[in-house]
């Protein structure tokens, strides 16, 4: 996927905290939440990878976060996307991981007027 606003990721963060058993409930298909997290002491551009329960998964890399921040913000809401992959947890690998996918919506027309005139300014 190669355009601005439909990506395919690894989730990353995902042997942190009890989030291995969480990955261990995904199935592939699953749909999945990612949500900005301004307040991230580590990151300010941080968007979180959840269930649909709010379970955490982990995180979008920073990288591709910092490139994704302005555009979750001006969506003002939760991004949908699914588990694309589940890797590991084979003989000898024993850490799970996700990959998924998502698409972020075009911003709405008025966010649009506000940036142009923000560029005004």
């Amino acid at each position: 996927m190669n355009n601005r606003n439909n990506h395919q990721t690894k989730v990353v963060g995902v042997t942190f905290e009890g989030r291995q058993a969480v990955v261990a409930k995904l199935q592939v298909g699953e749909e999945i939440l990612c949500r900005r997290e301004p307040t991230n002491p580590y990151d300010e551009n941080a968007i979180r990878v959840e269930r649909l329960n709010s379970e955490q998964i982990g995180y979008i890399n920073r990288f591709l976060a910092a490139d994704l921040a302005d555009i979750f913000d001006a969506h003002c809401g939760p991004v949908k996307g699914y588990v694309r992959y589940l890797t590991g947890g084979a003989q000898g690998r024993y850490s799970l991981g996700v990959q998924i996918s998502f698409t972020v919506p075009e911003p709405k027309p008025i966010e649009r007027v506000k940036e142009k005139q923000q560029w005004d300014e």
